[in-house]
């Protein structure tokens, strides 16, 4: 099974918040999991901005060291549907980029991200599992 972490779901894995233990438990079986690089520059900066860029580093190399494969996907195509999705619903380009890359990899998306993920579940043909 092929599992897309969004930048929330990977904040709480790391931070070991509510819905980490999800996170986890997909990353200790056997899934291909993937993030696209939108969402590990919000990673980066979150942690950068909260501990110093020394930090942020240790926690990107830690979901390398655990198997999460970084995606740069961005041929025209994929931006197109990104924007298709900016232009319908009211969610961040990262969300727009993770949602585009699950639906193209047929994957489940883990999110924490309720608020703006939620509203799109009869929208988007991604399974979306929502992390608490």
């Amino acid at each position: 099974m092929n599992i897309v972490l969004d930048a929330s779901a990977i904040i709480a894995f790391l931070r070991d918040e509510a819905g980490a233990q999800v996170v986890a438990d997909h990353l200790r079986r056997d899934h291909n999991v993937f993030v696209h690089a939108l969402n590990l520059c919000e990673v980066y900066y979150d942690f950068s901005r909260a501990s110093g860029a020394a930090i942020a580093e240790d926690a990107i190399n830690d979901l390398f060291t655990l198997g999460v494969t970084e995606r740069n996907d961005m041929q025209p195509p994929f931006w197109r549907a990104m924007g298709r999705l900016k232009a319908q619903h009211s969610i961040s380009l990262a969300d727009c980029a993770t949602l585009t890359l699950a639906t193209n990899l047929n994957a489940r998306l883990l999110t924490a991200d309720r608020h703006e993920l939620e509203p799109l579940t009869s929208f988007t043909s991604c399974e979306l599992r929502f992390i608490r």
